[in-house]
């Protein structure tokens, strides 16, 4: 079997969208987000599906059971992910809470490689998913530009590699423009909520934009 890992920072979230959403709507987004990534891991048959939360809160309660287990694991994501890697004795794919577009068809398309670990980018040059096959030996380096530092990690250690090509996978929501990626094309929960706070796709000439019609109470 393999293990899903994703880490979820409960607290103050996605600050780099409070110019549009409050923190109250953050938490919503990014709960939902992790919910939609949860229910891609448990859909490609991943298991256990592990959430490491840096604090504890009471609404992890709508994310655990049917295969999911919720840990409070306190720390930056580097050490966190680290040491559950060290103490892994299969393979491991660590997702990214905030992929509200991802499917379980990825997952498994991803969990399937015969590689020793396979990877998927996100824009901006981070790492989106990260599959090891042998976790003990391999160090989680998250943050400017984790995706080649990933990379160039398993290529030094004569570790085969395959890089996953796929926008749904690539599309982690971190700035207001994000919102449009997740409205046009998600269908799960994160969009949902979106459109429950008034947010809606809008046209101006031939170019898609982000409108609000109100704000949720």
């Amino acid at each position: 079997m393999t293990e899903a890992l994703v880490p979820f920072k409960p607290r103050n979230p996605k600050g780099r969208l409070s110019p549009v959403l409050t923190l109250g709507e953050r938490e919503d987004l990014a709960w939902a987000m992790l919910r939609d990534a949860v229910g891609a891991c448990r859909g490609a048959g991943l298991r256990p599906v592990t959430v490491l939360l840096s604090h504890p809160s009471p609404r992890a309660r709508g994310v655990e059971g049917r295969g999911v287990r919720v840990v409070v694991e306190p720390g930056a994501l580097n050490p966190v992910v680290n040491r559950r890697l060290r103490g892994a004795r299969g393979p491991v794919v660590v997702v990214m809470p905030d992929l509200p577009l991802l499917t379980p068809g990825l997952l498994r398309d991803l969990a399937g490689s015969r590689e020793e670990v396979a990877l998927a980018p996100g824009r901006r040059g981070g790492t989106s998913l990260l599959l090891v096959r042998r976790p003990g030996g391999f160090r989680a380096d998250y943050y400017r530009g984790s995706f080649r530092k990933h990379l160039g990690q398993a290529q030094r250690r004569g570790l085969s590699t395959r890089v996953m090509d796929s926008f749904y996978a690539s599309v982690d929501v971190d700035e207001p423009e994000d919102l449009l990626e997740v409205l046009l094309h998600g269908g799960g929960e994160s969009r949902r909520v979106l459109e429950g706070m008034g947010f809606r796709v809008g046209v101006r000439g031939h170019h898609p934009f982000v409108s609000r019609a109100h704000r949720a109470r």
